[in-house]
């Protein structure tokens, strides 16, 4: 099961910075809870395609992630690591997607 974030990046917040905390705020994600894999983390460039430019896809164990993450986000440290990612971007939509059967990976 992947779990796919779609996010883009805050006014004013400079290419570099933004990168920055991204991959950051991934790593340390994927570190403290390694059944939470990402897979692939792009952004669009030359402005060819929709908004928003960027995203994310975890490899999530199942459904039970979700309620591990609602426990997360609800610590005072949970929500002090996700204000890092919120200062620099918006997640503008987010989806769980199946396996189909032949992913390539």
């Amino acid at each position: 099961m992947y779990y796919i974030e779609f996010f883009e990046r805050r006014p004013g917040v400079s290419h570099a910075r933004f990168q920055e905390v991204i991959w950051a705020c991934t790593d340390r994600w994927s570190n403290e809870h390694p059944n939470d894999r990402p897979v692939l983390c792009i952004g669009r460039t030359r402005h060819l395609g929709p908004e928003p430019g960027n995203l994310i896809v975890w490899k999530i164990e199942g459904w039970n992630t979700f309620e591990k993450w609602t426990a997360e986000f609800r610590t005072e440290q949970g929500l002090a690591n996700h204000s890092e990612f919120q200062a620099v971007a918006t997640i503008v939509d987010a989806g769980v997607y199946d396996d189909v059967g032949k992913e390539i990976m």
